[in-house]
């Protein structure tokens, strides 16, 4: 199952709190009371005296069909534990977080009084439109592998630069800082593979993969695969120049500069430094004669 903003737990709950099993339509599941099991975002939810509840296949689904559109008075904790699932699926900047955000639920925004029922009118109505984001948001996250599982955890295939330093942060949900360790270390590999003892960012990448003679003191990368300075030959060095230099102008530099991205960015982020991580890795230094 992936990622979820609430926990499990299998804690009973007490007697005095399950309610006598209901029939028909009212239920979720076998032993499963509707009067707990739609308060998903409540771990007590999760177990009755009968046992655990069958649960529905993500916290998209849950918050879609436990919509309080009859519990208005629950309406708060519905649309904070909905909001918190749109975070970690989506990202903290995402802009259908930002929509979700901005969905009114109440009358008085507009100034002025309301009676009881055009407040719980505008309750409902923001109600259904949040439903609609969420169903938006399920489509997304089933667009990156089914559910968000898929971008829950970095791919092993990343090269062992990135994932050696990135793993840890990723799983934490703290993407950034997950691509900002990536080109770290990728600055400091470089830096040991060309003996230079300074050197950060676009410069250093420039450096190595610049198609100019080698110069005391400044090593070059080279691709040994392509015949030296043929179309092949230049398009390599001077393509894997340039992408460095986007990885650490675009990436690197930003992400350290404190820019927040979407959970899906970071992810092609890390993937792509990890392509850099590779080419360098794979590349053999030249030194002045």
């Amino acid at each position: 199952m992936w990622l979820t903003a609430f926990a499990y737990t299998n804690k009973p709950v007490p007697r005095s709190n399950v309610r006598k099993r209901r029939q028909g339509p009212q239920r979720l599941g076998a032993g499963c009371p509707l009067s707990t099991a739609h308060r998903w975002w409540q771990p007590e939810a999760r177990t009755t005296k009968l046992g655990r509840c069958p649960q529905p296949s993500n916290s998209f689904d849950e918050a879609i069909a436990t919509a309080p559109l009859d519990r208005l008075n629950e309406l708060d904790e519905w649309r904070e534990a909905s909001r918190v699932a749109l975070r970690i699926a989506l990202g903290s900047g995402d802009e259908i977080l930002v929509r979700f955000d901005n969905v009114i639920y109440s009358t008085i925004s507009f100034g002025g009084s309301a009676s009881d029922a055009a407040e719980s009118s505008a309750k409902t109505n923001g109600i259904k439109k949040a439903v609609t984001i969420l169903k938006s948001a399920r489509i997304i996250a089933a667009h990156y592998g089914g559910t968000p599982e898929a971008i829950s955890t970095l791919p092993t295939s990343l090269h062992v630069w990135v994932r050696g330093v990135a793993s840890a942060a990723w799983a934490a949900g703290l993407h950034r800082n997950a691509v900002e360790e990536a080109a770290r270390n990728i600055e400091v590999q470089l830096r040991i593979k060309t003996g230079k003892a300074d050197g950060t960012g676009a410069p250093l990448v420039t450096d190595a993969f610049s198609p100019k003679p080698p110069a005391v003191g400044d090593p070059r990368l080279r691709f040994p695969e392509f015949e030296e300075h043929t179309n092949n030959w230049k398009n390599a060095h001077e393509g894997a120049m340039a992408y460095g230099r986007g990885c650490m102008m675009r990436i690197r530099n930003l992400y350290t500069h404190g820019h927040e991205p979407t959970v899906e960015e970071a992810y092609e982020a890390v993937v792509a430094l990890s392509l850099l991580a590779r080419w360098i890795d794979a590349a053999v230094v030249e030194v002045a004669p």
